[in-house]
């Protein structure tokens, strides 16, 4: 999107485009594997439950003042 080549274009002219050296690399890391890792223990487990636990309070806080 940026209009720049995507391969380094001095490594792709020296090499008659036999290699194609990416300009940038991005890595990907998983969720599924972070979330698991978050739950193996009680305080991560409570701290994940957050969420949760504070919106129903604020539901519950809504109910009684009638807002």
């Amino acid at each position: 999107m940026c209009s720049e080549p995507r391969y380094d274009p001095i490594v792709l002219a020296a090499t008659f485009g036999n290699v194609k050296n990416l300009r940038q690399k991005s890595y990907t890391m998983p969720l599924g594997p972070q979330l698991q890792v978050q739950w193996r223990t009680p305080e991560g487990a409570r701290n994940m439950g957050h969420r949760k636990r504070r919106t129903e309070e604020i539901f519950q806080e809504l109910d009684e003042t009638g807002r």
